[in-house]
């Protein structure tokens, strides 16, 4: 049987498969030479064979891929086969990418004979990459840019990414987040349960809003709301979880604060309800004696008991406005200002005048050089008519429990750390009186004037402003009330 023909060491049935071959595809010599080139390479470099043939590497390729081409054509002598990515050069200059794969040919002695070179247009897959790419951006920026701190972990409860909000929460960084067992950032306690709760999301249950408390790096306890979704591959298998976390601080203060508010409802209620039953004892009894008096005519007695009705009404009437008053602090204010605290001392002692006529005592009031001779004055932003009324409250208390001091004094100024005070030296208040005397109608003195409510207003002012108000005093050597305000902080209303 005659051996058949061969093309450049190819069989010429190999040669006609070659040259009919659908993808892009040519021939080199063991030089790198191009020596022939099939139907379909013309197509899209848009050059005839013999130009492409001719051609060097420089004008078929971008010249960043030259020595790369060269580098997977030397490896395919070497190897058998090699394949690196390129940039085709179309024949009215526009480009695009390819695939080139380079496999050697040999004799029947394993001497290379050329090296075969196809060409796949990979402009789609180009394109789709780049796609990809931008939507992997987009999700990574978006997976970042989100408040709430996020983790994706595995199935064996190791953190295997999480985004800056994690780092912010925790005060971790990512090198001591990433990598680490996913339940490290709780506290001790709750780290068994999380592990359960991972079991579960592993057999495909969802946990939403459960309450975790965060331990960050500087020992502080931060509540959280953790939020758990299964993480599933392409097949639908869980492999992981993605765990969102939102810290529920302000949210718990919220709570906390409601549950106090409603106690303190509870005790204001019942406080008002046992004081305002006296004056109505008060009112009944001598309305049942003022009835018989009448009958009887006796007119002396008649004008005793109208008398203690009317007083009775009256206390009733200052009990009901002073627990109006207590009730609408924290619901209806002033919009509040930047105000020097020197203006609100000023406006204090002009409203306190009147009193401090009318009692019998010359009581000295200074107010401290910080106030007074300051040039940079104290600004403070509240809702100014309030804070008046708190000096207002605390320089008539100090008046009131000012007793047989020969030289009373009542001082008026603010400590470097920002406290405000109102001194005196009048009897002073014992230790275990200190939280007793902001409570509504209490009074340390029952015979002392006044229904006992100008300290709750006091303190109910001081807390809707974000302070707080608190006494220090040893023995009888008078009292200072101190109180604090949080500047440029919006009133809560």
């Amino acid at each position: 049987m005659a051996e058949k023909k061969s093309f450049m060491g190819i069989k010429m049935d190999d040669a006609a498969l070659f040259k009919n071959f659908p993808t892009p595809a040519s021939l080199m010599d063991e030089n790198g030479n191009l020596i022939a080139t099939n139907l379909a390479a013309k197509r899209p470099l848009g050059r005839s064979r013999d130009e492409i043939t001719g051609a060097k590497l420089e004008e078929l390729y971008t010249k960043e891929d030259v020595e790369k081409i060269k580098n997977a054509f030397e490896e395919s002598k070497r190897t058998g086969r090699s394949a690196c990515e390129a940039t085709c050069l179309m024949g009215d200059g526009t480009t695009f990418p390819v695939i080139l794969n380079f496999t050697s040919v040999r004799d029947e002695e394993g001497d290379i004979i050329n090296v075969l070179e196809t060409a796949t247009d990979i402009t789609e897959l180009k394109e789709r990459e780049r796609e990809l790419k931008a939507e992997k951006k987009y999700v990574s920026d978006l997976f970042n840019a989100t408040p709430d701190p996020i983790s994706i972990v595995d199935a064996d409860d190791i953190r295997i990414y999480c985004n800056p909000a994690m780092e912010e929460l925790t005060g971790l960084s990512m090198e001591e987040l990433i990598g680490k067992p996913a339940n490290i950032v709780f506290v001790e306690e709750e780290r068994p349960d999380s592990k359960r709760i991972l079991e579960g999301i592993m057999e495909g249950v969802h946990e939403s809003g459960l309450s975790r408390t965060i331990l960050t790096k500087d020992g502080r306890r931060i509540p959280v709301s953790a939020h758990i979704h299964a993480r599933r591959d392409v097949d639908g298998k869980v492999i992981g979880a993605i765990v969102n976390l939102r810290d529920i601080t302000e949210l718990k203060e919220r709570e906390d604060e409601l549950e106090a508010k409603n106690a303190e409802m509870e005790r204001f209620i019942h406080t008002v309800a046992h004081d305002l039953r006296s004056p109505l004892i008060t009112i009944s009894c001598f309305a049942g004696m003022l009835k018989r008096d009448i009958e009887k005519n006796k007119r002396e007695d008649i004008e005793t008991d109208f008398l203690m009705i009317v007083d009775a009404a009256g206390k009733m009437d200052r009990l009901l406005r002073d627990t109006l008053e207590l009730s609408r602090i924290g619901r209806i204010t002033n919009p509040p200002e930047d105000v020097s605290f020197k203006e609100i001392v000023n406006d204090a002692l002009d409203q306190i005048s009147g009193e401090m006529d009318s009692i019998e005592k010359d009581i000295e009031i200074t107010v401290k050089d910080s106030i007074s001779k300051s040039k940079k004055e104290k600004i403070v932003y509240v809702d100014k008519e309030r804070i008046v009324e708190v000096l207002t409250n605390l320089i008539s208390n100090s008046i009131s429990y000012m007793g047989d001091q020969p030289e009373p004094k009542i001082e008026i100024g603010y400590r470097k750390d920002g406290a405000f005070f109102v001194r005196d030296n009048g009897i002073g208040i014992p230790p275990d009186q200190h939280e007793k005397v902001f409570g509504l109608f209490y009074k340390i003195d029952k015979k002392s004037e006044g229904e006992g409510t100008g300290l709750a207003i006091v303190k109910r002012i001081v807390e809707v402003h974000g302070g707080r108000v608190w006494i220090e005093s040893e023995g009888k050597k008078g009292s200072t009330f101190y109180f604090t305000l949080l500047e440029k902080k919006k009133i809560r209303i």
